[in-house]
């Protein structure tokens, strides 16, 4: 996901959040799966922030097949998230992630 609209259209949508990470999730009508991340400074420094971009992609990359076509999701994560392992983070996100396209999808 890249496009502003895109975002905007996807926060708009239904929100889940867990103590590491929020997400967001809405149905799109192009029938494309879109996933993006929001990453902020209140994360930390340059290489931590790419650090757990690159995790979230990770964990993001091993779940798109339990998330149905058409669906856009956008995570956040929180400032906890740079000092959390990858398997706290991965499960956190998970667990998310699988509620908020469940409640969107309801929609």
């Amino acid at each position: 996901m890249r496009r502003p609209a895109d975002f905007a259209a996807t926060l708009a949508g239904s929100r889940q959040g867990s103590n590491l990470a929020v997400a967001y999730a809405a149905q799109r009508g192009d029938g494309r799966l879109l996933v993006g991340y929001i990453v902020s400074k209140a994360v930390g420094n340059s290489v931590v922030r790419h650090r757990v971009t690159r995790r979230l992609r990770a964990i993001m990359a091993s779940h798109l097949g339990a998330i149905p076509p058409g669906t856009g999701v956008v995570i956040r994560a929180l400032p906890t998230a740079a000092d959390t392992g990858y398997g706290a983070l991965s499960r956190a996100v998970t667990r998310t992630v699988d509620q908020v396209v469940r409640k969107a999808s309801q929609q």
